[in-house]
């Protein structure tokens, strides 16, 4: 196509885009073209088109839009194809070489509104991302001036009762024993969980379906004056109910072990401070037709007494 000054090609084979030096076979300058086996260049006065897409020619320099007017947009390009199954996205950005390392797409925003802002109005997604990364990460946000904001935010507030998941993490190869779903390091002296359930349901569900291996595992190794689980309740409500419960739910199942102490130290395996001013510290509702209520074992060759049961007040009774 000729543009009254000069004559631009186009390389089927290369997909490159030629200019030349005015009416002449010398060529002056090239660029990619933004699609490939590119034809059928046409100047509209402005620009150059190809097969109806627009080619800017910016060269070893950069396309700038200035916008003044305070209403409109600087940029506005619409897509308007009836056609489910055709494969053309409305802006297409490519960087073709594997070496270079610069981002294809840089957005910085200088006022404080969005630097990206997405409407979907479709029923499909509003973001994907389809990533051949092996050792970088995919996603990554980086956020060192926050005060009081949150670095990620996520929010539905739909009445649908339809069951669903708000955040799923899916590690969907079975052979992949190495990932972690989700890992959580809080390198500050603050909480590195915080669920606020007020609804009237669990805050925390687990189906676990290991055989072997345990359902929860808490390591601290480091811990002083701190407890590795603390379980409490402040309420005055009178109803009763358990605070723990373990529960063993299949009578089959008679190799399980409800509640299992472990105590290498000298110190107490199990304490119960009951500072109650009636109610048993400690009843047993055993229904065993054979056996034991109650076991206590002592180690072959120990000297102390096998148990003993006593008063602190020096009353007398049962």
């Amino acid at each position: 196509t000729w543009d009254g000054t000069r004559i631009y090609s186009a390389d089927f084979i290369s997909d490159k885009i030629y200019k030349h030096l005015g009416f002449s076979n010398t060529i002056s300058d090239s660029f990619s073209s933004p699609a490939t086996n590119p034809t059928g260049l046409t100047w509209d006065g402005t620009n150059i088109t190809m097969n109806g897409g627009l080619v800017m020619n910016a060269g070893t320099g950069t396309v700038t839009i200035n916008q003044s007017a305070t209403t409109g947009s600087s940029l506005s390009v619409v897509l308007n194809l009836a056609s489910a199954s055709t494969d053309s996205p409305v802006v297409f950005f490519r960087n073709q070489n594997a070496g270079d390392d610069q981002a294809v797409l840089s957005i910085q925003q200088d006022a404080a509104a969005n630097g990206l802002f997405i409407d979907q109005n479709g029923n499909a997604l509003a973001l994907r991302i389809v990533s051949d990364s092996t050792t970088q990460e995919v996603f990554g946000i980086t956020a060192d001036s926050l005060t009081s904001a949150n670095g990620m935010f996520f929010i539905s507030n739909s009445a649908d009762v339809t069951a669903r998941n708000l955040v799923r993490i899916i590690n969907d190869n079975t052979l992949a024993t190495g990932a972690i779903c989700l890992s959580i390091q809080q390198d500050a002296a603050a909480r590195a969980l915080y669920i606020n359930q007020t609804a009237n349901s669990n805050a925390i569900y687990m189906d676990v379906a290991n055989t072997s291996s345990s359902g929860i595992i808490m390591l601290c190794d480091s811990l002083t004056t701190g407890t590795v689980a603390n379980l409490t309740s402040n309420i005055a409500d009178v109803s009763t109910r358990t605070l723990v419960q373990i529960l063993n739910d299949n009578t089959l199942a008679t190799g399980a072990t409800c509640l299992t102490l472990v105590q290498d130290s000298t110190s107490r395996g199990l304490f119960i401070d009951h500072n109650g001013a009636s109610g048993y510290s400690i009843e047993i509702d055993p229904e065993v037709s054979s056996g034991n209520a109650f076991f206590y074992a002592l180690t072959a060759g120990a000297s102390p007494v096998s148990y003993e049961l006593r008063r602190n007040d020096n009353v007398s009774g049962n």
